[in-house]
């Protein structure tokens, strides 16, 4: 049977929620790691339960590469997960959570905190794999994070945070760095990353051109950084797979067609004039197009999920050269007409919320299609026949309804016709 090894530490009895067996509570008890953890807690600095988890036979971790979909296509999303038995459970960064070795070293930390906190002792944890700190947002900003001494440590999570500057490990076996929000004017070490494979911070970064080494970077995600061009180098990252950055105009000068496996792009007030798209493109989100026309996109035939919003465009234009496409979104848009799109073979899910298209047409020959979206569109007349594979349509909030009010009837399949909710994948 399997023995959950988990303390529930309370500060008003001082005992623990589970009993533990002699060895296990040895362990815990002679930990000068795990007691410089409990003394925060016994403090008040750390407010959240704090749990622990002790490596035995039935427990254990994993850092592990997971992938994400975005569209239709899957990137690389590390995770970090406790084993207990035959179930898994993701690392939590919301609450206080230890995991210790056998020796009684700390290899996973996750702390939450609402009070300002010295990160200081955090460098005494040599064999700490996996680090997770999340403050209070009224905490007042640390003047330095500094975890160059964690050589072991693989993934790394701070939520809002404000500091200074964040020392990084060097020498570094960091694997992914992320953050919800981050406000560090430098993260130190950041060009001896070598390791480095994930890098998603929303916050303010300025030093991310330092990030030389890491060529073997697939997800790079800093939305609010400006690029520097002269020191910014898409070449140091061959393998990048998904980037978003701040829009600038020196962000669309930077040379993207270099990234021969770029799989995924997402730039916002787009001149599509400026920019030279890598064929190997499978999904794009273009926010904030400032051309009247769709661009040219007959160079991505990889190109399996299409994202166009809130632009001045007022028709789809040519996507005869993208038959993958899966996925197409072009809305909060100008667009008055839909085009004939049977040549679009793949396409399952078509969204054009947000458009002037009074007349919904050309659309039954697209015989694998399965989501149609058309809310906000003033719909007069509504030509649509029974489609094998549609499941959803939906046509809310249009200033007029469509002639025939009983066609959700005649579609064999369909499950759902005007509703709020949109479809899970």
């Amino acid at each position: 049977m399997m023995k959950l090894l988990v303390i529930l530490w309370f500060i008003a009895s001082g005992a623990l929620a589970v009993e533990l067996s002699p060895q296990e509570k040895e362990i815990v008890e002679k930990s000068e790691q795990y007691a410089l953890i409990s003394k925060l807690y016994g403090q008040g600095i750390i407010d959240s339960s704090l749990r622990v988890y002790v490596e035995d036979e039935d427990t254990s971790y994993r850092i592990w590469n997971d992938t994400r979909k975005i569209g239709a296509s899957y990137l690389i999303e590390p995770k970090c997960e406790f084993i207990l038995s035959d179930k898994t459970r993701p690392c939590r960064s919301n609450r206080t959570e230890v995991f210790l070795n056998k020796s009684g070293d700390i290899e996973v930390l996750s702390i939450k905190s609402e009070k300002i906190l010295d990160l200081e002792f955090i460098n005494k944890f040599k064999d700490l794999k996996s680090l997770m700190i999340t403050l209070d947002r009224d905490v007042s900003p640390l003047k330095v994070v500094d975890i160059s001494s964690l050589n072991e440590l693989i993934y790394l999570e701070l939520n809002l945070i404000e500091s200074d500057k964040v020392v990084l490990p060097n020498p570094s076996k960091l694997k992914s760095i992320s953050s919800e929000t981050l406000i560090a004017h430098r993260l130190n070490n950041l060009y001896n990353q070598v390791n480095l494979e994930y890098f998603a911070v929303n916050g303010t970064v300025s030093n991310l051109h330092e990030m030389t080494q890491s060529k073997n970077l697939q997800v790079l995600v800093a939305p609010s950084y400006e690029v520097p061009h002269a020191n910014f180098h898409l070449s140091s990252f061959p393998h990048l797979k998904y980037l978003r950055l701040k829009p600038e105009k020196e962000f669309y000068s930077l040379p993207f067609s270099e990234l021969n496996d770029l799989k995924a792009l997402h730039v916002r007030s787009y001149d599509a004039t400026q920019v030279d798209l890598p064929s190997s493109l499978e999904y794009l989100e273009i926010e904030g197009l400032e051309n009247k026309k769709m661009p040219n996109l007959s160079a991505l035939r990889q190109l399996k999920t299409l994202k166009v919003v809130y632009t001045n465009i007022d028709e789809i234009g040519d996507l005869r050269s993208n038959t993958n496409l899966r996925t197409l979104e072009v809305s909060s848009s100008h667009v008055s007409k839909i085009p004939n799109l049977s040549f679009l073979e793949n396409l399952y899910q078509l969204d054009l919320a947000g458009n002037n298209i009074s007349v919904v047409e050309n659309l039954n020959d697209l015989k694998g299609i399965k989501d149609i979206v058309l809310i906000n569109n003033p719909i007069e007349k509504f030509e649509l026949s029974d489609i094998d594979n549609l499941k959803f349509v939906s046509i809310l909030h249009n200033y007029t309804h469509p002639t025939d009010p009983d066609f959700r009837y005649k579609v064999r399949n369909l499950k759902r016709f005007g509703s709020f909710e949109r479809p899970k994948r």
